[in-house]
Order: structure tokens, then sequence, then C-alpha cells
């Protein structure tokens, strides 16, 4: 997220929000934990769930807890694969199961290294060769073991943009509580992630699917 590297120079110039990175003791950005961790809906994801690009405001963790009213942790980190999303979610579900986990699932070719002596930033390995039907594949076994431990947690599965979801034209039934990928209908600052009306859009989408369970 700098005019360096960002996708569009103009529109990151133009970005009419000042941003900052805060991120509790726990390393997230997010605020530090509550007491009642049961209760809390918790977001899972890679950087379009931490909000590179974005204010704190305009994260959908964020629009989450204020168009729910209930308490959000975010778990999030750049560069996350679906490896990492999959252990954090059985991390969860063990330490203490909450009622509801919502994962944003990353890019289906990313991989973390197996060398678990390594922090988890260090574990990211990046783009792994092969085809999607092999990473689509690999996607389903890191749902799947989330599934397996999540019991009465209520899990609902979203897509990032891009994620290749659409572009396998996938035609399995990934369970009633899977929305897609998110249409994206606005840039962060960056002009890559996505920003608040795409964010406040899955929020509508996860808090209508909520009250019809």
């Amino acid at each position: 997220d700098c005019e360096n590297l960002c996708f569009d120079k103009v529109h990151f110039l133009k970005y009419p929000h000042a941003i900052d990175y805060r991120y509790n003791s726990r390393g997230y950005r997010d605020q530090e934990w509550p007491d009642d961790l049961y209760n809390a809906i918790w977001c899972i994801g890679d950087s379009y769930t931490v909000g590179l690009g974005s204010t704190l405001m305009n994260t959908w963790p964020y629009i989450l807890q204020q168009t729910s009213k209930q308490r959000i942790i975010n778990i999030s980190m750049d560069g996350a694969s679906n490896d990492w999303i999959s252990r954090k979610a059985i991390d969860i579900i063990n330490f203490c199961p909450p009622k509801t986990i919502v994962i944003l699932w990353s890019f289906f070719y990313r991989r973390e290294l197996p060398d678990t002596n390594l922090g988890d930033e260090d574990r990211i390995s990046g783009k792994a060769n092969g085809s999607w039907q092999l990473h689509y594949k690999h996607f389903k076994q890191c749902k799947e073991k989330v599934l397996l431990k999540a019991d009465k947690t209520q899990i609902i599965d979203a897509f990032i943009p891009g994620s290749w979801y659409k572009k396998c034209n996938i035609n399995d039934n990934l369970g009633p509580m899977c929305l897609g990928e998110l249409e994206i209908l606005d840039y962060a600052r960056d002009y890559f992630h996505f920003d608040v009306k795409t964010s406040q859009n899955f929020v509508n989408n996860i808090c209508n699917f909520m009250k019809s369970y």
C-alpha cells in the first residue's frame, strides 16, 4: 500500500481517506480480544480481511461488527494461504469453539512452507505450480479439515475476487453456507484490494444469511 507499488498512482493520490495500520498485542489489525470469545464472530482471511489499502472503518470485519452489533475478532494476515486460514480456523475451534466463523478464502494457488519452526509470515511460500484442478483439490482439503472440526460452530464461506472460484467454473456443492466469490464494487487505495462498497455488500450478504439460519 504505497505509491510506488500501487496499480494506479492517480487513484492512490486521490484516495480521500488517511490510513494507518494499528495492530493488537496478538499481531492482528483489531482491538484487544474481549472476555467473551464464544459469542464473538470470528473472521479469518488474507490481506482482503486485513483491509490493506483501506481505513479500519472500511474493512468488512469492522462493518460486520457495526451492522451485526456483535463483537468481531479479526484473524488475518497479508499473503495468507488457504493452508494458514484452515490452520487458524482449527486452532480457534480447538481453543474456544465459537458460534460463528466467517472465512474469506484466499487464492487457490497459495501455499505455506511445512516447517513448523518458522513463524507464520516466514512460512508464506507464494504461488505453487500446477493445474487449477490440483489447486482446487488442495482448497477442498483445507475446507474439509475445518468442517471436520467445526461440530457446532457455524462456518460461513466466501472467496476473494480472483480466487479462481469463478475461473474454475466450480459446480461442486460447497454447502449451504457458501456465499461464493465476492463481486468487487470499488477499490482500496492500492487499486487492488476492495473498499467500503464491496465490504458493505459482503456484510449485507453475511447478515442476511445469518438471519435465514
